[in-house]
């Protein structure tokens, strides 16, 4: 995927905002550096001229490593997988204040055990395609089911479309497409499936795009998104 320095530098803007990060956070590496992810963890604190940990590829199989990490290094803002999260206590790390997570469904549970004590926790949505994350939910109090993936992000626009890329109304389940900022160029060395997957956006801007995702999703009342799973299974 072809992902342009301005796609990055909005996707940083936007979260440094969402988030309040400053130069005293300490973020924690723990995704590769071929994983999207790794922007965020990187450049979220370089760019903002705070610290980050970066775990070693022992320390991230290794849970009680990693239980140490966050509560030695005084880690503030985590993006872990939400499987990674079971398996650790949030009340050991009273300075944690920002949860990103994303990549897969997760609990009601695991929900509103890092929602609690003042902890910011993000759900976040986003393909590579659109650089890393394009529509996230803050999650606060108590969650009996996996929360909604929300709305999308600054700069951005979200649309449920039939088969026909009609926009749905919010009882509909669709293809979930996105369009704005964060858009990538495109596949390397793929024009036929650029095409395919990247569509003029007839809802945006002249001459703006809209990626399609292949995701299923649904508006909720309030105007959140709902993950509905994949158009291929």
């Amino acid at each position: 995927v072809l992902v342009e320095h301005r796609n990055v530098t909005n996707f940083i803007r936007t979260t440094q905002e969402m988030f309040g990060l400053t130069a005293d956070d300490r973020f924690l590496a723990f995704a590769s550096t071929g994983f999207d992810v790794s922007v965020f963890e990187l450049f979220g604190a370089l760019l903002t001229g705070a610290s980050v940990y970066l775990a070693d590829e022992d320390q991230r199989r290794d849970i009680s490593a990693l239980d140490r990490i966050l509560a030695d290094q005084r880690i503030t803002v985590i993006d872990l997988p939400p499987a990674i999260m079971d398996l650790l206590t949030p009340e050991n790390y009273p300075e944690l204040r920002v949860c990103f997570v994303g990549g897969e469904a997760f609990s009601g549970e695991l929900t509103t055990r890092w929602a609690a004590g003042g902890r910011a926790f993000w759900n976040g949505y986003g393909p590579t395609e659109t650089t890393v994350t394009v529509i996230a939910k803050r999650c606060e109090g108590t969650w009996h089911a996996s929360p909604p993936i929300g709305r999308a992000m600054r700069n951005h626009r979200a649309y449920v479309l039939d088969e026909k890329l009609d926009l749905l109304p919010p009882s509909a389940c669709g293809q979930l497409a996105v369009a704005g900022a964060g858009l990538g160029r495109g596949y390397l060395g793929r024009p036929d499936q650029t095409a395919e997957r990247f569509r003029p956006d007839p809802y945006g801007p002249p001459g703006s795009r809209m990626y399609l995702t292949g995701d299923l999703a649904g508006w909720q009342s309030d105007g959140d998104l709902v993950f509905r799973g994949r158009i291929d299974r």
